[in-house]
């Protein structure tokens, strides 16, 4: 989980805008948007936070995945820009 051991972009972390990538130990990540991703369900929309097919998950979401390791993006050990 990240260095302050709560979700990421919960509270105060969460960003004002849903942002095309990410910045992950200093590099830029595309994120991957709802159903492109290997493990996605075979459903119209994520279950958690409404995303179609094709958009990308709402900030926050514990189904969306980190584009660097493939774990969840809101608590994997990967170093996101504003931890």
């Amino acid at each position: 989980m990240s260095q302050n051991s709560k979700p990421r972009w919960q509270g105060s972390n969460k960003p004002p805008e849903n942002p095309l990538r990410f910045v992950i130990e200093s590099r830029q990540f595309d994120r991957v948007p709802f159903g492109d991703w290997d493990e996605d369900p075979d459903l119209p929309k994520c279950q958690h936070c409404g995303a179609v097919s094709g958009e990308f998950h709402l900030i926050g979401c514990d189904k969306e995945p980190c584009p660097r390791c493939g774990g969840q993006a809101i608590s994997c050990e990967c170093s996101y820009e504003g931890d």
